[in-house]
């Protein structure tokens, strides 16, 4: 499967706390946001999940603005967690709800999203959850 940064991807999202439960699959699929590839290996993905629920307890997230759910075909409010991922690998992926992305949001909004998980990163080092081997 090739999917670009910004998509928007159906993808059974495997939260860290379920992760650390020791599930090996997400409950359900869910709109997640392709953000980052490698240089050195482009089938290596970093997700982030989108929710329709504002974040509770402090956790870093960015608001997707009402046109960016409209290019994505997202509920309006949509939020963007920033503080944990999932690695996967596009050629090994078994948990995608559709092959096609269901949308992608734009380069100046994936820069601010991009730099948010940068300003956390400093702080605090996002939660990973390796779901192929990656």
């Amino acid at each position: 499967m090739k999917f670009d940064v910004g998509d928007i991807i159906e993808y059974s999202y495997l939260w860290a706390r379920e992760a650390a439960k020791g599930e090996e699959s997400g409950r359900k699929y869910r709109p997640t946001c392709m953000v980052f590839k490698t240089k050195e290996d482009p089938a290596k993905l970093f997700l982030f999940p989108i929710t329709s629920q504002e974040p509770k307890d402090g956790r870093p997230y960015k608001v997707i603005p009402q046109l960016e759910c409209k290019r994505a075909k997202l509920k309006y409010p949509s939020y963007i967690i920033l503080d944990e991922f999932n690695e996967d690998r596009s050629d090994m992926m078994f948990d995608v709800g559709d092959t096609k992305p269901r949308g992608s949001i734009s380069p100046s909004y994936l820069a601010e999203v991009s730099q948010g998980i940068m300003d956390h990163a400093a702080k605090v080092r996002p939660t990973s959850v390796r779901r192929t081997a990656v």
